[in-house]
């Protein structure tokens, strides 16, 4: 009987049964994360679909259903933050549960005097956390795809979705009852297993989030890319790792090997909390079955273990009060340093306080805290005199892969063409030997302009041959030092290829569903206003796209440096617009140069639209204003913001006169065609405040409208003199 009593069966029921708490929690719990956010989703479809009987709705019935059983998949896929969240808790609430009685001695010491062993009563303990969970989440799960079934909400949910998900969620929440056991066993107090486990989710993380934070004040060419610490932040915390990974994702980091693992299918998933799960198992085994009795109560039951916590602990408190005092100490050096010593010192006594529970230990293994604060020092000191020569760092062109440049300055175009960093970079070798000389010279340059240069900043992002990805940022790079190589690289047909929304854009086939028009406007026509001529014609289209490309290959260098006459926009309307081609766009602004002769020629054919020049035959008006500074404040301080609208009408002068009007407008540029320009189009820079606005005067078929639109000139060719005597003339 007493042998029955305590076979491994018996004793995990005995487990459950008097924990009848978790059972009812998990059970509620899943509901809360399953059934509960179905019953929303289909009392939602209810109200959804008696919108659509009305004439004026815009959504029909299939819609609706189309879209709520993509909102069901949603909850029941791996995606889903509702269940994640409610295993993460489940999972620390049990882990924690099961082996709790290793922090009451009379409990540990009835345990381990019952006939079986440390590693049976392990496992016991174990199974049992296990199954009061994961059963009761299958059986809800279960109860939710027949409730949705029976509703007919099913039809997004696959049998790869359904595994996947299953899979998945059983993977995690056994990774995180795992960090919750261990944390237990190592631990001989609650409180402390507690503050352990948040230090075991929470800490490798937070910690290389700090590391960025100080690269980043000390380092020039930091860039924030930095993919092997977003890896140790990703994988650093089984937590955080299960609510951001996806049931798309195929592949995981390797930091430590320099290697990605690939999984067909989406499972992925399943490597980390997998390899995780066993190694932090058998850790937590060995450490239950070494564990002391009369260890229990102490905070730390193992007395090796206490040493490397307090040094890692130490080290993290240090680091962050390094950064808080920072900000205190309005980025003083001073105020970091102290931070820094004081958060060690700090941290130190207050963990040696808890490991013996006694307020006259804080200076116990005193030596240890002034090592670990000259330590943090060093470390710190470092970073901040980059030992490692992090700024000088210039991959070998042998060992580059490809690379990429990545700036708001050193645009081919202006319209937002969605781009991966790593995954579309240039791999021929011509482009990377142009970014390699201009990492050369940006090290060799970054931050020594001299008085009176301009500077641009940009990142260069590198993927090598051993597949590791290398960024780095400049931000003082003196223009004249690094614009030729630039221009060189940018102008080249293997980066127009590449980046060109104009090169990469898609026009649907011939076949496909849904409309594709292309706008045209010449520079007299501001963006927003009805187009001169629109084509709807794909092979119409295709023809003036294809003319386009072909001249801005031809012309690049020469686009860089002149302002658009015209402007088309196409907008393109998919009936499902494929996700994986970025080349396919709804809607994208390609700009007409003067060197475009043959495109030009071509869209004044099926058009009859060619480039204006603004004269006083387009623009009724222009209106110049200009004043100074301190007039304007002197003004302001003694008429109040009422007296602004007579400040600003004493200092405009409205011009109507064609000559004038087109003496002005002689060599004058749209801000719409301006803010499209080529970077090596420089426009006059105004002095004091100064701003030109012209009504200009636009005909469609009957239609004609007039719009305000700012003016601008290219450097060199502003009217001053004129603008100066209309002024006097006032």
């Amino acid at each position: 009987m007493t042998s029955k009593n305590f076979s491994f069966k018996s004793l995990v029921r005995h487990n459950m049964t008097s924990r009848m708490w978790a059972i009812a929690l998990s059970i509620l719990g899943c509901m809360a994360g399953l059934l509960l956010p179905i019953f929303a989703i289909q009392q939602d479809y209810q109200v959804q679909l008696k919108f659509t009987t009305e004439p004026d709705y815009a959504r029909t019935a299939a819609d609706v259903l189309k879209n709520t059983q993509n909102n069901i998949a949603q909850v029941i896929s791996f995606d889903s933050p509702f269940i994640k969240l409610v295993l993460i808790v489940l999972a620390t609430l049990c882990g924690v549960a099961m082996f709790r009685y290793l922090h009451d001695r009379r409990q540990v010491d009835f345990y381990h005097a019952l006939p079986i062993s440390r590693g049976k009563l392990f496992a016991v303990n174990y199974i049992s956390g296990v199954l009061l969970v994961l059963p009761f989440y299958l059986i809800v799960l279960v109860i939710g795809l027949i409730f949705v079934s029976a509703m007919g909400l099913g039809g997004q949910i696959t049998g790869a979705l359904l595994v996947q998900s299953i899979l998945g969620n059983i993977a995690y929440f056994l990774l995180n009852y795992t960090v919750a056991v261990l944390c237990t066993v190592l631990t001989g107090n609650t409180i402390i297993t507690v503050l352990l486990g948040i230090w075991a989710q929470l800490g490798i993380p937070v910690l290389m989030v700090m590391v960025q934070c100080y690269q980043a004040m000390f380092y020039e060419t930091f860039s924030s890319t930095v993919p092997l610490m977003q890896t140790f932040v990703l994988y650093g915390s089984p937590m955080c790792n299960y609510l951001v990974t996806f049931h798309d994702t195929h592949t995981m980091y390797v930091p430590l090997f320099d290697t990605a693992l690939d999984v067909v299918g989406g499972m992925a998933v399943l490597i980390y909390p997998v390899i995780l799960t066993i190694v932090l198992g058998v850790l937590s085994y060995f450490l239950f079955v070494r564990r002391k009795s009369e260890n229990t109560g102490m905070a730390v039951s193992f007395r090796r273990a206490k040493a490397p916590i307090k040094w890692f602990m130490s080290m993290f408190s240090g680091l962050g009060f390094g950064l808080i005092f920072t900000v205190i100490f309005s980025g003083t050096s001073g105020g970091m340093w102290f931070g820094l010593v004081f958060g060690v010192v700090l941290c130190h006594m207050v963990v040696e306080i808890i490991y013996d529970f006694d307020f006259k230990a804080l200076l116990h293994h005193w030596k240890q805290m002034i090592v670990l604060a000259i330590l943090a020092v060093v470390v710190v000191a470092g970073i901040k005199n980059d030992v490692f020569g992090y700024d000088n760092y210039i991959p070998d062109v042998d060992d580059i892969a490809s690379a990429a440049i990545e700036s708001s300055y050193y645009n081919i175009d202006w319209n937002y063409n969605v781009q991966d960093i790593y995954k579309d970079q240039l791999t021929d070798a011509e482009s990377i030997e142009k970014i390699h000389q201009l990492a050369e010279l940006s090290v060799a340059n970054n931050g020594k302009p001299e008085e009176g240069d301009s500077t641009y900043a940009y990142t260069i992002h590198y993927t090598l041959k051993n597949g590791d990805h290398v960024s780095r940022c400049y931000t003082e790079v003196p223009t004249n030092v690094v614009q030729d190589v630039m221009v060189n690289l940018v102008a080249s047909e293997q980066y127009l290829k590449q980046y060109s929304t104009l090169q990469t854009l898609r026009i649907p086939a011939t076949n496909e569903e849904g409309m594709t028009r292309l706008e045209v406007r010449n520079s007299a026509a501001p963006e927003g206003t009805l187009p001169q001529a629109t084509l709807i014609s794909r092979n119409e289209i295709q023809e003036v796209i294809d003319q386009l490309r072909a001249d801005q290959i031809a012309n690049a260098e020469a686009h860089l440096k002149e302002f658009p006459v015209m402007q088309l926009t196409i907008e393109n309307e998919w009936a499902e617009r494929p996700e994986d081609n970025r080349g396919a766009l709804y809607s994208a602004d390609l700009m007409v140069y003067a060197a475009d002769t043959d495109t030009l020629a071509l869209i004044k054919r099926l058009t009859g639209v060619e480039p204006v020049k603004l004269s006083h035959e387009n623009v009724n008006s222009i209106e110049i204003t200009q004043y100074d500074d301190q007039e304007y404040y002197d003004y302001m301080n003694q008429y109040g913001e009422y007296g602004q609208d007579r400040f600003m009408e004493a200092h405009t002068v409205t011009v109507t006169d064609p000559a004038t009007i087109d003496a002005l407008l002689e060599s004058a540029i749209t801000g719409s065609m301006t803010s499209r320009s080529g970077f090596l189009a420089q426009t006059a820079s105004y002095e004091n405040n100064l701003a030109i606005s012209a009504v200009i005067e636009n005909h469609q078929g009957n239609e004609i409208w007039a719009t305000k639109e700012s003016l601008f000139y290219p450097e060199g060719k502003m009217p001053t003199e004129l603008i100066n005597q209309l002024f006097n003339a006032q």
